[in-house]
């Protein structure tokens, strides 16, 4: 195990040996005697030279000594660093001082406050993701954007709690009024879309919670309407009267409280109104009207 640590710092030696390994600038090529590795030493720093130059290791007839004996891997890939140049950074800068921060401002001073913290949520991920490769100078721009970035989102913070409550608050309406009127799809819809809104129910406040929980509720239930449709139920009769009423349930006269076969399921006869029977459906009070 000792072999392969003895080369690693030996390559490590002859890096930081080559011109430019530490900022220096490359000079001509000396003769032998002015200090230039000879032989094997030289052999390996130009093989390194070629992993940085070429990005793969060329073999030249001896073992790799970055790899394992036990593998007959010719090729290893260097550390490949993305340039980011005084350029690029000046001109990322720029876009997010002269352009990103003030569309911020604006969709807040305009109530759009989703479309501003989506604004300022890439800022800060594209400022974040190359934060240690500025310069000293932008590094310290870098900071005053993002101080500001986290000033504009604290604020929009209780904006944000203002419209997703009454962003729920309107789909619980719908979706109740939908129920209302027997349409069952749109009301799982519409739950579902205010389950998109409200994706961190943990950090909400009591009053969304509230109110999402209603909504999944009526979603449920719904649900169930939707799985009575689908169940093999003709009424093909009612006679009601305040003192008895009879339907005729599958060719089978039923009563209040009587139970019907609907395949393996058991429903009870919760009611009979006039046109039509009230059946329990797993805890739901669903409706069916006479089959004329």
């Amino acid at each position: 195990m000792k072999l392969p640590i003895l080369g690693l710092c030996l390559a490590l030696v002859f890096v930081m040996a080559l011109p430019g390994a530490r900022g220096q600038a490359p000079s001509a090529p000396a003769a032998q005697s002015s200090g230039q590795p000879s032989g094997a030493a030289f052999d390996l720093a130009k093989r390194i030279e070629d992993v940085k130059q070429k990005g793969q290791f060329q073999p030249r007839g001896r073992r790799n000594p970055f790899a394992s004996p036990l593998s007959e891997i010719g090729t290893i890939s260097p550390l490949v660093v993305e340039e980011f140049s005084l350029e690029e950074q000046e001109k990322l800068l720029k876009s997010a001082e002269g352009i990103s921060l003030p569309n911020i401002k604006a969709l807040m001073a305009l109530e759009n406050h989703e479309g501003a913290v989506r604004e300022a949520v890439l800022l800060r991920e594209k400022l974040e993701a190359k934060r240690g490769r500025f310069s000293p100078a932008n590094a310290e721009r870098v900071r005053r954007i993002l101080e500001e970035l986290d000033a504009l989102l604290k604020e929009m913070g209780k904006a944000l709690k203002e419209v997703v409550l009454a962003e729920a608050q309107k789909a619980l309406a719908r979706a109740s009024q939908l129920f209302k009127g027997e349409e069952y799809q749109a009301v799982i819809d519409t739950v579902t879309l205010l389950d998109g809104y409200v994706p961190d129910l943990a950090g909400a406040s009591e009053e969304i919670k509230d109110i999402v929980q209603q909504a999944s509720a009526l979603a449920n239930r719904a649900r169930l309407h939707l799985e009575f449709e689908e169940l093999k139920v003709e009424i093909s009769g009612v006679i009601w009267s305040p003192e008895r009423s009879i339907a005729i349930i599958n060719g089978e006269s039923k009563v209040p409280d009587e139970e019907v076969k609907v395949g393996d399921l058991t429903l009870e006869v919760k009611a009979i109104k006039p046109g039509k029977v009230v059946f329990l459906y797993k805890g739901e009070e669903i409706s069916k009207a006479l089959h004329y």
